[in-house]
């Protein structure tokens, strides 16, 4: 008879324990509770701040984001699973050399992060940045202090402190030794790619902030000190607490690493919104907040349609508002356009939320050449998913500079980016690139409209498409079509470019700079920007002419180089694997 008793009671404490580990996800998740225990935070990373105030304070993506202003501008890119155990690296794909300049010029920075329970510092603060320390101060003395003579250069090297440092309640004797063994394969991976390392006036050194540190260190003073170092400041911002959270007198309950994984939690909340309204956030009540939160992401519409008003890149600031007037007036964008310094910005890269739609598109913008703005026509290339597509203009600029493709998002997304995408893109930088001309391969099809993989042309009232062999005119209404039984294909030899100019497009005046977007400003639009740095660009960054004889063999290598030319400029490029894939089958697939 006690068996079942027994069975009771178990069958009791097993749902006494389910429920309370639902009540404690639900604490977990709760939007409020996160808001407030982030904004607890803050006033941590705030307090370090002002103890450190000549340096500036940078987030590391995603999670630092919300604990520190989108305002301070630069943002870091060190992913944890670069320091996770067996896995330590430095990434050449997310190298962040542009930190550097900063770092040199304020002498050290506050990079901000968080994590979730169980740890004190998450493994991007405790491994992955140190070990980007070391391997910059070995590969900076590697290029710029080999000069030295043989019988001085025992004494540099010993002067210029190439440790690697690790926090020893993060990281055990044992790892810490396996992680400096790797060290000297990272520093030749770095110097053998096509980076450009600056010289630093003292070796980088960590030094790691919790809340639970007593007392903050102090700086070194005398830059001319032989034992000086150029401070890293590795702020973890959340208080450890045990699984769950801990509950405070203002009615909410303190979660650790609130920043962390917001697409659980977040209701589309982002931190530039989170900032942006962040007394207003914080001041509501709980029964309101998911209300407000509601409104805030998806405001109710006051006027003429705009495609979205905020970046997901960089540091996730928001655009404004655009000039109505595109077709005289230059538009100020508030998030410029990135050049790609490597080819003198002649390819630019944003993403689509940065943009107005592209029946506004200027035709010029104000952009930073060497030092002051200056005014360049631009011609736009903008890839979408289907799944959220722009709408066609009604009233299409005068020339078609506007290329947009919907490509779907998916595995049926990936084949489109290979067959349609990247020959149709290709073909639109060549037109422009080289101020005319056809090409081989399928040019710009006909499909203009909204379906998969179709394409628009914004420009006159005629839509302008291509047909694989002969080339015709589509009117935009669908009215009247013409194809010239005239018009000779092209008979260039394979791997030229033809010597036949679009009929459909006008012959540029100059060579305008290319834009191109994709709704994240980090994938497509770089694999895009990837493709044609290969197709139409030498090893050494400078446009091959139309008709030239030069080499332009791919190789993994020579792609692996534009890339590294990319997120140079771009550090926040982070393109799939699998548009890579698609990049290197289109590049490296021989023609049929």
């Amino acid at each position: 008879m006690s068996n079942p008793i027994l069975h009771d009671n178990f069958s009791d404490n097993t749902s006494r324990d389910t429920n309370a580990l639902a009540a404690l996800r639900r604490e977990t998740l709760d939007i409020y509770n996160r808001l407030h225990s982030i904004n607890e935070d803050i006033l941590f990373v705030n307090r370090v701040h002002s103890f450190y105030p000549s340096l500036p304070l940078i987030p590391n993506l995603r999670c630092g984001a919300w604990y520190t202003n989108p305002s301070t501008g630069d943002a870091a890119y060190f992913k944890s699973t670069d320091g996770h155990f067996g896995n330590w690296s430095f990434n050449l794909r997310r190298p962040n050399l542009h930190l550097l300049p900063t770092i040199i010029t304020n002498r050290g920075i506050v990079i901000v992060d968080s994590t979730r329970s169980g740890k004190r510092i998450p493994d991007a603060l405790a491994k992955t940045i140190p070990i980007w320390c070391a391997v910059i101060n070995r590969a900076v003395y590697r290029r710029h202090h080999l000069c030295v003579p043989k019988q001085e250069e025992v004494e540099e090297e010993e002067e210029w402190n190439m440790k690697l440092y690790t926090p020893p309640t993060s990281v055990s004797p044992q790892e810490h030794k396996q992680m400096e063994d790797r060290l000297e394969s990272f520093v030749e991976a770095l110097l053998a790619s096509s980076y450009t390392l600056p010289p630093l006036p003292s070796p980088l050194r960590p030094i790691w902030i919790t809340p639970a540190t007593s007392v903050f260190p102090s700086l070194p003073s005398n830059n001319s000190n032989p034992e000086s170092f150029i401070p890293i400041i590795l702020v973890s911002a959340s208080k450890q607490v045990e699984r769950g959270g801990e509950r405070r007198a203002g009615g909410y309950v303190y979660v650790q690493g609130s920043g962390d994984d917001h697409e659980l939690w977040g209701m589309g909340l982002t931190p530039t919104l989170f900032w942006s309204h962040k007394p207003k956030l914080l001041s509501t009540s709980r029964s309101e907040l998911e209300n407000v939160v509601r409104t805030l992401v998806n405001p109710p519409p006051i006027g003429p349609s705009t495609n979205g008003s905020e970046s997901t890149t960089g540091n996730g600031l928001e655009s404004t508002p655009s000039n109505s007037n595109t077709n005289t007036n230059p538009i100020n964008l508030r998030i410029l356009p990135t050049p790609i310094t490597k080819i003198q910005g002649q390819i630019l890269l944003t993403s689509i939320p940065n943009l107005p739609p592209p029946n506004s598109l200027p035709p010029t913008l104000l952009l930073p050449v060497e030092g002051r703005e200056v005014e360049v026509e631009v011609v736009w290339l903008l890839v979408t998913s289907t799944n959220t597509p722009i709408a066609p203009t009604e009233e299409p600029n005068p020339q078609p500079r506007v290329l947009v493709l919907n490509i779907p998002s998916g595995k049926k997304g990936q084949g489109e980016f290979l067959k349609r995408g990247l020959p149709l893109s290709i073909e639109f930088c060549r037109f422009w690139l080289t101020g005319g001309g056809g090409g081989e391969g399928e040019g710009l099809r006909d499909g203009v409209g909204g379906g998969v993989g179709s394409v628009e042309i914004y420009g006159g009232r005629e839509s302008a498409s291509l047909s694989e062999g002969a080339e015709r005119t589509e009117l935009s209404g669908g009215a009247e079509s013409t194809s010239s039984s005239n018009e000779t294909s092209s008979t260039s030899p394979p791997n030229e470019p033809s010597k036949t100019s679009h009929p459909h497009l006008p012959p540029p005046r100059t060579k305008p700079r290319i834009c191109i977007a994709c709704e994240t400003g980090t994938d497509l639009s770089i694999g895009i920007a990837l493709t044609a740095l290969q197709t139409f660009f030498s090893d050494s960054g400078v446009l091959i002419p139309p008709h030239s004889a030069m080499e332009r063999k791919a190789t993994k290598q020579t792609i692996r180089t534009r890339l590294e030319w990319i997120i140079a400029s771009r550090p926040q490029a982070n393109p799939s694997r699998s548009t890579l894939k698609r990049v290197n089958e289109f590049l490296l697939t021989p023609l049929v």
